[in-house]
């Protein structure tokens, strides 16, 4: 995890917590047999991310997706942002293209990067006809224990699209989406006769997600997304975890939408959206209850 202007590492706080109640109430030795499964705990906060993580692609996708629209409607694509983005341009030394890249800061705290190839694609329905994409938040987090803030990554992400069906496509784009993200987790110490101690620790899940024909139409919400990616977490005994995740996620134009999401290579929860404001709005079953109980998201 990469901390600036900051002494304080949170990750480190929660690898010394476990030693800090061994040394209050001895050793509790893990069970004989231990073999670790997605708890419940788990799953739920799995479901949870899973929406952040696909309402952020969206908002991102929505902005990208317009900006490659605009850029075919002129030559002059500087006319398409506002005057706060700067541009430069620049010969790539892989492929030898032109790139035009549009650069926005943001007070030191959002970072966002378009890179849009100058050179046609031959027999590409549009031109551009892909466009590449970079963003970086940066966010205050408070320390628990001292009380004090410090800065660190919230999201950081990286974006690739094109039209679909090999840029034949004027309706759809599909590419790729990796992001990694900050999720918090809430833990409680058991003090004994001296209460309880409460606090929050925050981990970096990365997915990488394909996106399958994702409507340009600002109405129509369509899209396939196909999960991979890692899961770290604290399991019920205190081990540090970096599970794999997979899953995948199909929207209607609506923004009604169903998914499934896996921990661990096994079920975790099933996703069900119910449309798309701010974020997408829903809920969650968990394959633990078989599926009996709804939960919505926060």
């Amino acid at each position: 995890m990469l901390n600036l202007k900051t002494t304080f590492n949170p990750r480190r706080l929660v690898l010394l917590l476990p030693f800090l109640a061994l040394l209050l109430f001895g050793c509790s030795e893990q069970p004989v047999g231990y073999v670790y499964r997605p708890i419940q705990r788990d799953a739920v906060s799995l479901a949870r991310t899973t929406e952040d993580i696909t309402s952020s692609l969206f908002d991102h996708m929505d902005l990208v997706v317009s900006l490659l629209e605009d850029a075919s409607h002129t030559q002059n694509y500087k006319s398409i942002f506002p005057g706060e983005w700067k541009d430069t341009t620049i010969v790539d030394p892989i492929t030898g293209n032109t790139l035009q890249i549009f650069s926005r800061n943001y007070l030191d705290q959002t970072i966002q990067q378009l890179v849009f190839d100058l050179d046609p694609m031959p027999g590409a329905v549009r031109q551009p006809s892909d466009v590449g994409y970079i963003y970086l938040d940066y966010r205050n987090f408070l320390n628990g224990v001292t009380f004090e803030y410090y800065t660190d990554i919230y999201e950081s992400l990286g974006l690739r699209i094109k039209y679909a069906d090999e840029r034949q496509d004027p309706h759809n784009v599909t590419g790729w989406f990796t992001i990694k993200r900050a999720v918090a987790f809430e833990e409680e110490i058991d003090l004994g006769e001296f209460g309880s101690y409460s606090y929050t620790y925050w981990m970096y899940p990365e997915w990488v997600i394909y996106i399958d024909y994702f409507s340009v139409d600002e109405l129509d919400h369509s899209a396939r997304l196909v999960i991979e990616g890692t899961f770290p977490h604290f399991d019920e005994i205190g081990d540090s975890r970096d599970d794999h995740v997979s899953g995948e996620i199909v929207v209607e134009a609506d923004g009604h939408g169903y998914g499934e999401i896996n921990l661990f290579s096994e079920p975790a929860a099933r996703i069900y959206f119910t449309g798309r404001g701010a974020g997408f709005e829903g809920y969650f079953t968990l394959y633990s209850q078989n599926h009996s109980e709804r939960h919505e998201f926060e």
